[in-house]
């Protein structure tokens, strides 16, 4: 009688933990389902929490067995991150200011209540999916390879030492002219951060961590400074990828410099409040390419993870990451790789790309119908709409860029080709078919998905993919034998664009400009 009663006991216990969780997990969901738009969207999403709620079975004693005193900070600031971002998107949110308008109610008192009680009701769910997650992946030993894997390679500190100083100096007359864009004036008259009207809710956040307040300040050249630290990083974890036999040259360090002193990225380094994010995008772009070893769940959970802060913080970069893994791929086969291992790392790639981008334009993006417009082309209109945008692309890089410029560039592409077409282990006429596709392919890449708007972006800081992808193609070339010509091509066009970074940059009465690169808007 007594074990009957301990076992319906425990049965109540299990059954109420259950509840808690489902309640929870239902307030953890509409945390992140925090740009619902469209009526089938909010249903297909209750739908979904309905099926979780009626399958999964939790074990409360989980939690008490793999709770840490780490754990419950974490789970804090995550909960603490999304609550953020649904109050920033519901104060902003017309429904609900016609509904505080109809009630009498205070916006910003209701959201915040509305927000505090939520996020206290999802604490547990994200405490328990951490629980959950942390006993069955050996967080410790990852990050220990990752570790192990950067300082093994030959020269990484002296070549990531190089890179800040090269940038700092290179930035140093931005620093200097001290010129306010448009963007920075308004940040500095109102110290919102504003982020949230183009969907880039992690710069909000990130604003604040950096500026210590929710009032934003000017303090450059920190903010300038930051983003160098970056651009650093992503050209490091670049060098890394590409390096051969582990070790990177300083024709290495010199072919990756378009990345970050290309004149279209110039003006992203010179906006001193943006600047950390555009630089922070960049490197989203190329930390998935450190777990490429790993598990391929933790590859594609990376992938998806950095994709989603690559739209949060400056979705022009967006292009990288597909950037890198057709040039991974395309190495991979002419070195004869195992075909099977590399289309699977090329799936696991577009997966996890995808399935960040769905869950991007699905649940978070907010339409913009302004100086651009969010919307993609349709399937019919892609095709034309797309090569018409690429071609507009192409006509301001030919009309934007001096003539010995195209001709360094010519000579990296050329000697990308060659090289590719020598060292291969496939037939001779099929890589040079292959290696040309790829460089159509990556200049086609180069802009991401802007490419593929109703309306595209064509200033020049939304243009900087073109520089990325001559600095890849650059530093796979100078890892290659017979590649004097392409280093010759990476050494002068570096030059060229680390000598722009100084003459260029001039003080005047509305604005910064560069000879020569004029944008839509004539403020560049």
């Amino acid at each position: 009688m007594k074990n009957t009663k301990d076992f319906l006991k425990n049965c109540r216990k299990t059954l109420l933990s259950n509840y808690l969780f489902i309640l929870s997990a239902f307030a953890a969901g509409l945390l992140m389902f925090f740009s619902v738009t469209d009526f089938w969207d909010f249903i297909l999403f209750f739908l979904l929490m309905c099926v979780l709620a009626a399958f999964f079975s939790f074990d409360r004693e989980m939690i008490r067995e793999n709770i840490t005193i780490y754990k419950l900070p974490m789970a804090l600031i995550l909960t603490i991150l999304i609550g953020r971002i649904f109050y920033d998107t519901t104060v902003n949110s017309y429904k609900l200011q016609q509904i505080s308008s109809s009630t009498g109610l205070n916006l910003q008192i209701f959201s915040l209540c509305t927000t505090v009680v939520i996020a206290i009701a999802a604490f547990y769910y994200v405490t328990a999916i951490l629980c959950f997650i942390a006993p069955r992946t050996n967080w410790p030993q990852l990050f220990e390879n990752i570790k192990k894997t950067v300082l093994d390679c030959q020269n990484c500190k002296k070549a990531f030492a190089a890179l800040l100083i090269i940038y700092l100096l290179a930035i140093s007359s931005i620093l200097r002219a001290d010129i306010n864009y448009l963007d920075d004036m308004r940040r500095i008259a109102n110290g919102f951060p504003s982020w949230e009207d183009c969907s880039r809710y992690l710069n909000n956040i990130l604003s604040q961590l950096i500026n210590t307040n929710s009032y934003l300040a000017d303090i450059s050249p920190l903010t300038q400074i930051i983003a160098v630290v970056f651009l650093a990083a992503a050209s490091l974890i670049i060098l890394l990828i590409f390096a051969k036999d582990g070790i990177i040259t300083a024709w290495n360090v010199i072919a990756v410099l378009p990345l970050g002193i290309s004149p279209y990225f110039l003006e992203c380094l010179s906006y001193k409040f943006d600047s950390p994010y555009m630089a922070l995008s960049m490197l989203a772009g190329t930390v998935p390419l450190l777990f490429l070893n790993c598990d391929f769940r933790i590859y594609i959970l990376t992938v998806i993870l950095c994709t989603l802060v690559t739209c949060t913080t400056y979705q022009a970069a967006l292009g990288i990451f597909p950037l890198l893994i057709v040039l991974i791929c395309f190495e991979k086969w002419i070195q004869g790789a195992d075909k099977r291992q590399t289309g699977l790392l090329l799936v696991r790639s577009v997966l996890g790309y995808v399935i960040g981008g769905v869950i991007y334009s699905s649940f978070i993006m907010t339409s913009i119908q302004t100086y651009v417009r969010s919307e993609i082309l349709s399937l019919s209109e892609l095709p034309a709409g797309a090569a018409s945008n690429l071609k507009k692309y192409y006509t301001y890089v030919f009309s934007n860029f001096d003539a010995k410029w195209l001709v360094f560039i010519g000579m990296i592409l050329f000697s990308f080709v060659i090289q590719s077409v020598i060292s291969s282990t496939r037939k001779k006429l099929i890589s040079l078919f292959a290696s040309a596709l790829t460089v159509v392919l990556s200049l086609c890449l180069a802009f991401g998905p802007y490419a593929a708007l109703e309306s595209a972006l064509f200033q020049c800081r939304a243009m900087f993919g073109f520089g990325t992808c001559v600095a890849m193609i650059g530093v796979s070339c100078t890892n290659r034998d017979f590649s004097k010509l392409a280093k010759a091509g990476c050494f002068c066009l570096s030059w060229c664009f680390f000598c722009v970074c100084f003459y260029v940059w001039q003080r005047s009465g509305r604005a910064a400009e560069i000879r020569g690169f004029q944008d839509g808007d004539g403020d560049f």
